[in-house]
């Protein structure tokens, strides 16, 4: 069934226009006016959820755990390996020590060209000088392991020498050792090597041949020599010189 609307017409503003009472509207209107002046700012919503922090994922730290296979609790091992370097004897080469993966790679291109005469990477040695000062029987001449340890929860990490303990309440401490490197004492020891703080429970691997004196790179104590420091007191000559390592 068809319905039909009555249609009226009305008198709106001087004008005639059609009214439909069904719809309850006006048709025929003229031109809309300008718009009105804005309202008044409603209310501040309530707090939307928090955003991602980007900083965050990002965030961490790495440091190299020398003579020790395993990383402090609150940091996470990225791998174990053992401590390369230049040969004791050698005045070319680097300065610094390396911790070397126990699984190395190596890519198509130098598998397929062998090098020569080239910088020599040696295995790294205890030289305790029959001072062990780890408490560990057999380290002397055994190598040095070194794990590479990540502090996610942080962003700095840094070594301090002489102390053993952290800045402040606000760092976290990661192990303290004992400052060792290359030898100054022997005539015939002609490179110099990085500082680095030997983790005080270090552990020792056995040598790629043997548990005998190879060589290779070498971990000496450190102490200052006081005709040339002019801070002793405090410092002690020939006394090892700790450290500690902090993370924040």
């Amino acid at each position: 069934m068809t319905r039909h609307c009555r249609i009226s017409k009305r008198r709106v503003l001087g004008h005639w226009h059609s009214f439909s009472v069904r719809d309850n509207i006006f048709s025929g209107l003229g031109p809309a006016g300008p718009p009105g002046a804005p309202g008044s700012d409603g209310p501040q919503g309530p707090p939307g959820p928090p955003g991602k922090d980007i900083q965050a994922k990002l965030a961490g730290a790495t440091y190299i755990r020398w003579g020790r296979t395993s990383c402090p609790e609150g940091s996470s091992l990225l791998y174990t390996g053992r401590v390369g370097g230049t040969y004791y004897k050698n005045s070319g080469g680097a300065a610094n020590y390396l911790c070397l993966p126990d699984n190395p790679e190596y890519s198509t291109e130098a598998m397929r060209k062998p090098v020569s005469k080239n910088s020599q990477v040696h295995g790294a040695e205890y030289e305790l000088e029959n001072v062990d000062l780890f408490n560990i029987p057999g380290n002397n001449d055994h190598t040095v392991p070194c794990s590479l340890c990540h502090a996610k929860e942080r962003s700095t990490v840094i070594m301090i020498p002489a102390k053993l303990t952290c800045p402040d309440s606000t760092w976290t401490l990661e192990y303290t050792g004992i400052i060792m490197s290359a030898s100054t004492y022997y005539q015939y020891q002609n490179y110099r090597s990085m500082y680095e703080c030997m983790d005080r429970r270090a552990e020792s691997l056995p040598g790629n041949r043997s548990t005998s004196n190879m060589n290779g790179a070498g971990f000496h104590y450190a102490s200052v020599f006081c005709h040339t420091f002019l801070h002793c007191p405090p410092y002690k000559e020939n006394i090892a010189l700790s450290c500690v390592v902090c993370s924040k």
